[in-house]
Order: structure tokens, then sequence, then C-alpha cells
């Protein structure tokens, strides 16, 4: 097992209190941390839980399919898996649907009939097999994966008890599903070129995944007319005091999946402008206020085109950086992708990150990725990415808020955690220290109960704060050098707590974390029993 770069650290005593049993009295072991953590961002390529690069495709759900599941997350930890139902469905592709006047009418579908038990297994054992993978899933279910429309049930009825079957399902993983693209009408669930994108039919299906879903799992829709339309506004009442008048708890839960993403100005229809549709800087000033995912995938587009009419990385222009910030970008389904018609990232690739170019106020440090590619710069930065940029030790008597057992000793660090990720963490958190007493190996750490002042969750995108991180020091413990290590374990259903954790955060500190036990090392400390 590798051994963690350390850097030396003036050495700071910190007091620490031993309390007997039934004894009023105390008596004290000195602590003195000899290392800390590099506080620097190694600019590592890495995934956490529920950000980053997302795996995905699309797979069809059909009658008397194989229950089995498919293997989600097995090769990257977060997924966008889409579903096609078009067998559940005697839609047709309608001559005059929108902007593919060119395509004759066809029958595609099968029959508007219910989903089938074998369907939803597969759905529900495919995200089995996600939370067994360590992974987690933003799902969208579709009638067609392609550019054809109009192929949705003709019964407005069977589509909507689709949505109450799948919610079912996707009801008993949110552990693993934080959010879905509501989708389901129009070509790839796009939520266009169908009939059923009028105002009386698309608040009935949004409405359904509202009341079917769990109140802690966030709709994302595909542009801002679907909820200017579900709230019954208009952009300038929304923005205008408006929302106010909304339901917080309804509100709170909304977001957007942008299949359309720097394609143009507008994003091809995510925004735009006028009465029903919001403006980019409206969008930017909505979701900076949100706790949601927030994703999809870059536009197809050619580099002429994107040079021609796309000024996203015109700094001159525009902070590509500061939208990225404010609108908590957490995931991209094709930011890897090396396909010809992917000019964005590409020329993403080829854009040099330069921490004072795209400056702003409220940026945290990133000075680390000067120099190193925009593409690269975004991947690193979607979701969360906690930097520690300061260990100290601060002195903690025992307190019964711990539940400690008497006799242990009470250690506290201050830690100074700068999330230079664009979001935060949406899933719930478990701290951990692991102690490593000096001449044995990492693996053999021993574990104990650890507290924060304050979850990991708590810091949003971009911001620093203070957390002081306090946990017990056997009493039997040995005077000499025990490393720390913060393991943060983002728990899954059924999973066993005293196993190493499927899930666990990793800093962005150079060198901090090991694999093997999953956790990031964060000082070394010398103790001084008595």
């Amino acid at each position: 097992m590798k051994t963690t770069a350390c850097i030396p650290l003036v050495i700071a005593a910190l007091s620490v209190v031993i309390a007997a049993s039934g004894v009023s009295a105390t008596t004290a072991a000195n602590v003195e941390l000899s290392a800390t953590v590099d506080t620097a961002d190694g600019a590592e390529t890495f995934a956490n839980p529920g950000c980053g690069m997302a795996g995905g495709g699309w797979s069809a759900l059909s009658p008397g399919m194989k229950t089995n599941g498919l293997d989600l997350c097995a090769n990257v930890p977060n997924c966008t898996k889409l579903w096609y139902m078009n067998k559940f469905s005697k839609g047709y592709i309608y001559k005059n649907a929108g902007y593919y006047t060119n395509h004759v009418m066809r029958f595609v579908g099968g029959a508007d009939i219910p989903l089938d038990e074998n369907a939803l297994l597969c759905v529900s054992n495919s995200l089995v097999k996600c939370r067994r993978n360590g992974g987690t899933c933003i799902p969208r279910f579709a009638y067609t994966w392609d550019q054809w429309g109009g192929v949705e049930p003709d019964d407005i009825e069977v589509l909507l008890t689709h949505i109450r079957q799948l919610s079912t399902v996707l009801s008993q993983f949110r552990d693993v599903v934080p959010a879905i693209e509501c989708g389901i009408i129009g070509p790839w669930g796009e939520m266009h070129t169908s009939r059923y994108t009028r105002p009386e039919y698309q608040n009935r299906i949004v409405g359904a995944w509202m009341d079917g879903l769990p109140t802690n799992m966030a709709i994302l829709a595909r542009s801002s007319y679907v909820w200017t339309s579900f709230f019954g506004t208009t952009t300038s009442n929304f923005f205008n005091g408006g929302s106010e008048a909304i339901d917080q708890a309804v509100l709170s839960r909304i977001g957007f999946y942008n299949d359309g993403y720097l394609g143009t100005d507008w994003d091809y229809g995510t925004w735009g402008g006028g009465n029903v549709i919001w403006s980019r800087k409206q969008g930017q000033e909505f979701l900076r206020g949100q706790a949601v995912p927030y994703g999809g995938e870059f536009a197809v587009i050619n580099t002429n085109y994107f040079d021609k009419n796309v000024h996203l990385l015109n700094t001159n222009r525009f902070n590509i950086v500061r939208e990225w910030y404010d609108t908590h970008l957490s995931y991209l389904r094709n930011i890897r992708c090396n396909d010809r018609k992917m000019g964005i990232p590409r020329r993403l690739s080829e854009t040099p990150f330069d921490s004072a170019k795209w400056a702003f106020d409220g940026m945290p440090r990133l000075s680390e990725y000067d120099g190193i590619d925009l593409r690269k710069f975004c991947e690193d930065h979607m979701g969360y990415r906690y930097v520690v940029r300061g260990v100290r030790a601060a002195a903690q008597v025992e307190g019964s808020k711990l539940k400690v057992e008497s006799g242990d000793a009470v250690v506290t660090l201050d830690l100074e955690i700068e999330n230079t990720g664009f979001g935060q963490l949406l899933f719930d958190e478990e701290p951990e220290v692991l102690l490593v007493p000096n001449g044995v190996g990492v693996a053999e750490a021993v574990r104990v109960h650890a507290e924060m002042s304050a979850p990991l969750a708590s810091i949003r995108g971009g911001a620093k704060e203070r957390i002081s991180l306090t946990f017990p020091c056997p009493a039997d413990a040995k005077s000499g050098e025990v490393g720390v290590w913060l393991r943060i374990r983002v728990p899954v259903a059924g999973e066993s707590p005293d196993s190493i954790p499927l899930r666990a955060i990793r800093f962005g500190n150079k060198g901090c974390w090991d694999q093997g036990i999953r956790a990031n090392y964060l000082c070394t400390m010398k103790l001084f029993m008595p």
C-alpha cells in the first residue's frame, strides 16, 4: 500500500481531557500534530457519488422481457439510464409533427396497455444492481429513443398509468435516485414535438410525477416553459415576486435536464425569452438557489457552427465558469465524447483554464488547474469537490453529546474545507474516523465514532467553511504517532455499517485518498498518554 504524502506543520498542542469513571477529577494527555495533508488540490479526475461524468444509453422495456435487470454503474459510478417503452403504446408518428414534416405516418408502437410485471421488475432489478455497485442513477422514460414524434399512447390515461407504475418502483430507491428527468413525451423524451405538450396535458404529466415520487426526489424538465405552464404563471410574474406564492416544498424540487447544452445561446429551447420561457440569465438566477442536480448533454453541433454562432466561451461576452457555479452543474453524459460532431467538448479540451481569466466574485481557489484544459476542469468540478485547506488542533472537553465511554480522550480537529465543485452533496452522509498507530498498516485502522459540527452537504459550491471534527481516542492508546483518516460514508439501503462502504466521498487533496479503506488522510498526531 502506498505511503500518503504529508507536509510538516508547526506543532500545535492540544489538551485532551480523560474522565475517570465516577471521579470528578481529570487527567490531561497531550497531543501534537506532526504532519497534515497537503492542502493543494491534486487536480486528479475521479468520481464521487451523485456527480460527474454520467454513463447511460437507451434500452427498451417490452412485454414479457427478461427481468434480471441491467448492470447499471458497473464501470462508472454515476449514470443517467434512459428507457423507451413504445411497445406499451399504440402511438403513431405524425406526418405534421413539428419540424419533422417530411416523415410519413407509420405505426411503430404496440398497444395502449399498462407496463407489465416483467418491465417493472427489469427497472427495479437494474436499480438494485446500481445500488450494489455503489452507484447512482438519474433515469428518464420515453416512448422513442430517436427523432420521431407522436409515439405516445393515444389515451393519456394510459400514459399517466405508466407514470404511476414507474413512480412506485422509483420511490424505493431514493438512496440511488436523487432525481428523474421527467420527459416521457416527444422525441427522446425531450418534451417537444408532441400533442401532449399542450398545457392541459403536460401539466397533468408533471403533476403525476410530483404526486407519485418522494418529496425529496427532484423533478427535472427539458425547458423552462414546462415550469411556467405548471405553475400557471408568466416569466415576468415568476421573477417579480410570483414564485413566493408557490408552495416552496414543491418549488425546491424542480430543475432542468439540458440536452441542448451550449449548442446555442438559448441551449436549443431550454432558455429563450418572453412571456413563457425564461432567459438564460433568469435560469441561472433561479438555479443559483436550488439544491437539485443539473446537467444533461452537450448539443451535437460541428466546430464551425460553434465558432460562428456560440459565444459562451468568449470571456468578453460571458463567463461560462461562473454559470457552472451558479447553476450547480453536476452531470453530463457526453463530456468525454470525441466524435467529430461533438464540437463543444472538443473545443473545451482545446481551451486552457485560467483562474484569472474566468475570475468572478466568490470564486474559490482554483489556481491548481491553471493551464489544464477546460474540459477536464469542468468534469472534475461537476457536483461537489471538497479540498481540505487547513487542519488545526482545538481543545474540547468531553461532553454528554458525544456519548463516548468514560475513560476515552476526546479529540477535536478544526478543519477548513473548501468546496471547489459547482454544486453540493445531495445524499445522506455518515462521518467516521480511522486511527492508524505508527507501525500498523492502513488496512488495520481502528474505526471510531466521529461527529462534525456541520455536514459536508451544507457547503455549497464555491464556499469554504470551518468544521469541527470530534472523535474519541481510546484511553488504552499508547504514546506515539497516530494517523487520522476521515471516511465520509454515503450509505445505501441494506449495507452493513461495519463494512467498507460501497460509496464514500473522496477529497481533492493531493495524495490523501486510500481506496482500500475509502478514506482521506487528514493528519498525524503525536500522543503523549499519562
